[in-house]
């Protein structure tokens, strides 16, 4: 019969991401290694950073939240030129032809985009209090189908920026493009590539003035499977 190449990474059908964090001016030093430890005073709004986080939930264009991305792309477009190159039968060396060449391969590059929409199916805030003895500790818990290159983290930090009022929730809608995900959702699969958009349109990385939270308060806690 025919083989069945399995694969860990491509035949997940969604991952559960944990981020820990905890609230005041120390915490358990067992927990430095996977909790962060906001900087005091700071105190979240913590109402407001759980609307952030269900603001994150369907499937959006997280374009702005993607680590890398842009250098990403031009690499991949300067893959894709030099192939067409190789396979090219074309051997004049005139002016004209490499000129008209480098004006090819500067169009691909300025072209090319990854496809940054991602689908989140839960994003909720959790309390670790309960027992009394962690006070201030929480947990933001992300299932999601899949992720970008420090999307989580970028997600993270962008949302406690909101509830610790260093950003305001119109930015916030903006870089997620809350008011355009009705009209494209439909059209876009996280699967697929797209070349021919409006780079005008784009929130990249570079508008979003938040930074990742660390990484190690970051943990991917399971990975689902079909029939797992």
């Amino acid at each position: 019969g025919k083989l069945w190449r399995w694969n860990a990474m491509h035949d997940s059908i969604g991952k559960l991401y944990c981020y820990r964090c905890a609230i005041g001016k120390s915490m358990d030093p067992l927990h430095k290694h996977h909790r962060w430890l906001l900087p005091y005073p700071i105190a979240p709004n913590m109402t407001l950073l759980e609307e952030c986080l269900q603001k994150y939930v369907g499937t959006h264009d997280f374009r702005a939240f993607a680590g890398g991305m842009e250098q990403l792309e031009r690499r991949l477009a300067k893959e894709k030129a030099s192939k067409q190159q190789q396979t090219s039968t074309t051997t004049t060396t005139t002016t004209a032809t490499t000129t008209a060449t480098a004006e090819a391969e500067t169009a691909t590059i300025t072209t090319t985009r990854i496809n940054t929409y991602r689908t989140v199916y839960r994003a909720q805030l959790i309390y670790e209090n309960d027992d009394g003895e962690n006070e201030g500790h929480f947990r933001m818990e992300f299932h999601l189908q899949g992720a970008l290159y420090k999307m989580i983290r970028t997600m993270v930090g962008t949302a406690l920026d909101v509830a610790c009022s260093k950003l305001d929730v119109a930015t916030f809608d903006q870089l997620l493009k809350l008011d355009n995900d009705d009209n494209n959702n439909n059209n876009n699969n996280e699967n697929d590539n797209y070349d021919s958009i409006d780079s005008t349109t784009l929130q990249g990385r570079k508008n979003n003035p938040c930074k990742p939270a660390p990484a190690h308060g970051l943990t991917l806690e399971r990975v689902y499977y079909k029939d797992y």
